[in-house]
């Protein structure tokens, strides 16, 4: 199967297996480069190890808010990370320079203060379900996704625990491209719910941690958005 891709150079068709192939061998050179971990990555993206190490080994395609994350993070333009240029020869930097600009990153968004997050209203599930009404909350986003639009929702149910606990209130980014493993807010049937999105075999599914049977992600499903953060608030 061929993907055609966009870079800066225009419309390329490639090979779908040899893109994420090479794409996965300059993630690694790079990231050996820097001396950083899988877990490393994966944690600064938001997902899961398991997910970054098939981003490595050419068995996921890096979804493009990854691509540029993962670009601006290792010092390279995403072209140079799909293959379309030369990746630049290795930099002298300090030891932990990209802990570093991580970290400073992170005090910005600290200095610049939590974004205020409305409820979203309707209900939500993981359980009976129970309407998001009441004040705002504050939230403080992660790096690059302030201009994201945050909703809460509070969670009635415990199917999602130890993750989400019943009560909680959930901090949704609706803005995320949702990607397996992540806690997700959808609608299914009318009815909203909080879940884990899980690919299986070809399908995916919003599955239950307490061994409910998993909703397939069909026609009538919606995905609304990401949790964040879950958080108790009396």
């Amino acid at each position: 199967m061929l993907t055609l891709w966009h870079s800066q150079l225009g419309a390329t068709a490639v090979p779908r297996e040899d893109l994420y192939r090479e794409v996965g061998r300059r993630l690694l050179v790079l990231r050996e480069r820097e001396g950083l971990s899988q877990k490393y990555l994966a944690d600064s993206l938001g997902v899961a190890e398991s997910t970054y190490s098939r981003y490595e080994a050419g068995l996921r395609k890096v979804p493009l808010p990854d691509l540029r994350h993962l670009a601006r993070l290792l010092g390279v333009t995403t072209d140079q990370l799909l293959g379309v240029e030369p990746l630049p020869p290795p930099r002298q930097r300090a030891p932990g320079d990209i802990l570093r600009e991580l970290e400073a990153a992170i005090r910005r968004e600290v200095e610049l203060g939590p974004v205020k997050v409305y409820p979203a209203g309707g209900t939500v599930s993981a359980g009976a379900g129970a309407p998001g009404e009441g004040e705002p909350v504050y939230y403080i986003p992660r790096p690059g996704e302030r201009a994201h639009t945050f909703v809460w929702v509070e969670v009635v149910g415990a199917c999602m625990e130890p993750r989400v606990h019943e009560g909680d209130t959930v901090i949704v980014d609706t803005e995320a491209s949702p990607r397996e493993g992540d806690i997700v807010v959808a609608l299914h049937d009318g009815r909203k719910l909080v879940k884990q999105l899980e690919r299986r075999g070809e399908r995916m599914y919003l599955v239950a941690l307490q061994g409910q049977s998993p909703i397939e992600v069909d026609e009538s499903t919606r995905i609304l958005g990401v949790v964040r953060e879950a958080r108790y608030v009396p």
